[in-house]
């Protein structure tokens, strides 16, 4: 997923959309889901690059896809953390149509 923040790219860029960087990102993130898929074994893995906000990214995505589940991970902020900045798995918790399963680091 790449969480995309216009508001904190250049705005002299066209739109506020840099498209050549995002280019460069979604042929990085592409190469390093393609190692990451590599390792899974006999494990059936299907990637998906998606830019936007990631919480809201990841619904849509396992809407489309009809998913009967979302397994996401953690990385357990403190509570005054998670409250200021808000947790990407808290959000995909309470708006996901489907169960949603949060793996603790």
């Amino acid at each position: 997923m790449i969480d995309y923040v216009p508001t904190l790219l250049p705005v002299e860029l066209p739109g506020g959309y840099p498209l050549p960087q995002l280019d460069v990102i979604r042929d990085a993130v592409s190469q390093k889901l393609a190692r990451i898929a590599a390792k899974a074994g006999h494990v059936e893995v299907q990637t998906l690059i998606e830019v936007g906000g990631a919480a809201s990214q990841i619904v849509e995505a396992a809407i489309r896809e009809k998913c009967d589940q979302i397994v996401i991970g953690s990385h357990s902020k403190k509570a005054v953390a998670r409250m200021v900045l808000g947790s990407v798995a808290d959000r995909v918790a309470h708006t996901s149509s489907c169960p949603v399963t949060i793996v603790r680091a």
